[in-house]
């Protein structure tokens, strides 16, 4: 989770006055020793606060401060955290215990620093996602008493966000497509056991809390899905070569056919599809009424996987076969996009202004920009199930990804194992990631 306000960085900014007063009555100089320059003054600023482990638990809270030099007299400074609920006197600040505060060097320009063992705040209450903070500032005169305390800084919240859980484990199926609907279950279709193994049949629902169901049979090689604007859900049988659809009581019908390897689906306003073809890189299009007819045929289509439609018109679409990233035009022309590391992509899906890719093969999960920039969302890059912060989380054969109707949580399907070949794809686990949308 992270300390959160506005993006691209994710710092809160924040500004804290320091006032030092020395001598008598300008603000506690008790100890013996030589007396600080009574007019001495200086103004600290905090730059930024984050929590950089994004589990908020102050465990590694960051602030950025920029000192006012080292003014005569002053021998450290303390960056304090408290709770926006409680204040803080010049007698608590001495107090506090130290995972409360960490030490600020006296100096010219800009210091970072760290508040690692950080758990509690300055009363010796646990720091705890959801709750409100603020930090003070004090400083410590040379001959080891204190002087006055500044002002609190504006409140910041932790919020629970860069954080990989799992939803649910060792679900009896192969990672096929995943999509959500409007009342937030998720919908995986189960590919089959393993690649090249027998075709699954069925698309499982699972809740919200982690419930799984068998949603609907019949199908052959459960691949890529979508829902439409009327709620219905498209499926591709991969095995099958066509595409089905799905209506809310789990009755399938069929839709196209000749489809070769269809997988990954986007659809456009007026539920016109787009079907990414496996088997001779190409993309089919179909219209309501399930008309199929040719859109594009490239050799960059390496076993496309993956493919959704943008906000600037254009499609995007994810390479089995390779780590490409491609972008379509609607008049159908093909230009590498972005390249993932791992040599085997997922799906890809656009939300929250951004493309995520699944590297199937890197097991990561990228956050692609429609300017072709990329940066890890989440995984190490070694397989594993381990949750925990996005970037120290581990994924495993990462295949499907959607998103939540807030978009706030990405949904995604692992492959539930690690210690077998990466042909075999099942027992599936169902994980998110708790996102900041905002981003």
């Amino acid at each position: 989770m992270r300390v959160m306000e506005a993006r691209p960085t994710g710092l809160v900014l924040i500004a804290i006055q320091l006032l030092v007063l020395h001598g008598c009555g300008g603000g506690g100089s008790t100890g013996p020793g030589p007396e600080p320059n009574p007019q001495t003054v200086a103004t600290a600023t905090v730059g930024a606060l984050r929590d950089q482990d994004n589990k908020g638990d102050g465990r590694d809270l960051q602030a950025v401060i920029l000192r006012p030099g080292n003014p005569a007299g002053i021998q450290e400074m303390r960056a304090i955290v408290v709770s926006s609920a409680s204040g803080l006197n010049l007698a608590g600040a001495v107090a506090a215990p130290v995972t409360s505060y960490v030490i600020v060097p006296a100096g010219n320009g800009t210091v970072t620093v760290g508040f690692q063992a950080t758990t509690s705040d300055a009363s010796g209450q646990p720091i705890v996602p959801g709750g409100s903070y603020v930090v003070y500032v004090l400083s410590v005169a040379v001959n080891g008493s204190t002087s006055s305390l500044s002002a609190p800084s504006v409140s910041v919240t932790l919020t629970v966000t860069d954080l990989v859980r799992t939803l649910t484990s060792m679900i009896s199926a192969g990672t096929g497509g995943l999509d959500v609907d409007a009342a937030g279950n998720i919908y995986l279709a189960d590919f089959g056991a393993s690649l090249g193994g027998t075709p699954g049949t069925r698309v499982l629902r699972i809740t919200p809390a982690g419930e799984a169901s068998t949603f609907a049979t019949g199908l052959l090689g459960a691949s890529g899905n979508v829902f439409d604007s009327q709620g219905v859900l498209v499926q591709s049988s991969i095995a099958g070569g066509r595409v089905d659809r799905i209506s809310p009581d789990g009755t399938v019908s069929p839709f196209a056919t000749g489809l070769r390897q269809p997988v990954g689906i986007a659809v456009v306003p007026g539920d016109t599809l787009f079907v990414v073809n496996c088997g001779d890189r190409s993309i089919d299009r179909i219209t309501p009424d399930g008309t199929r007819s040719a859109f594009v045929s490239d050799p960059l289509l390496n076993c496309p996987n993956g493919i959704t439609h943008a906000s600037d018109g254009n499609f995007y679409v994810a390479n089995f076969n390779d780590g490409q990233v491609l972008r379509v035009t609607r008049a159908g022309a093909v230009t590498i996009h972005a390249t993932l590391p791992g040599g085997n992509n997922g799906h890809i899906l656009f939300g929250n202004g951004v493309l995520y890719v699944a590297a199937r093969g890197g097991n990561r999960i990228y956050q692609v920009g429609l300017n072709g920039t990329t940066r890890v969302l989440a995984g190490t890059g070694v397989r594993g199930l381990d949750d925990g912060a996005a970037l120290d989380a581990t994924l495993s054969l990462t295949n499907d990804i959607a998103l939540s109707p807030d978009g706030r949580i990405l949904y995604f399907n692992d492959v539930g194992q690690t210690t077998q070949s990466t042909q075999v794809i099942s027992p599936t686990a169902l994980r998110m990631i708790i996102l900041d949308a905002s981003r």
